[in-house]
């Protein structure tokens, strides 16, 4: 009997469905980092998001956003998953910790991050 291939998160292989039928170039490489094995898949660090992102940005991270290092501007993240003191970091400094799935609802675009 062959191995499962893809995620085996029954959310995130919905996810990556309704991502896949929007067939629009951000939607189809934020689909790339989603589908990767999770064993690829690394955590995104506010240090790394508030060094790449302005002020009022919406940023996307394909997995986790981890708490090292200071978010010091106005940024909208969303994500799959946050650590709690990423979530509450990210409220101080003034912006909002989404999921990914409320991006589709509101079908916001902006930077990935990995």
């Amino acid at each position: 009997m062959p191995h499962p291939t893809g995620p085996t998160n029954p959310e995130l292989a919905k996810l990556i469905e309704e991502l896949r039928r929007l067939k629009t170039p951000f939607h189809l490489k934020l689909v790339k980092h989603l589908a990767k094995p999770a064993r690829s898949k690394h955590g995104v660090t506010l240090f790394k998001i508030n060094k790449i992102a302005v002020e009022g940005d919406n940023v996307f991270v394909p997995y986790k956003v981890l708490a090292t290092g200071d978010l010091n501007k106005r940024v909208n993240v969303y994500a799959w998953r946050y650590s709690a003191t990423a979530k509450n970091k990210i409220a101080k400094s003034g912006g909002k910790a989404l999921k990914l799935n409320d991006a589709l609802k509101d079908n916001v675009k902006g930077r990935i991050v990995v």
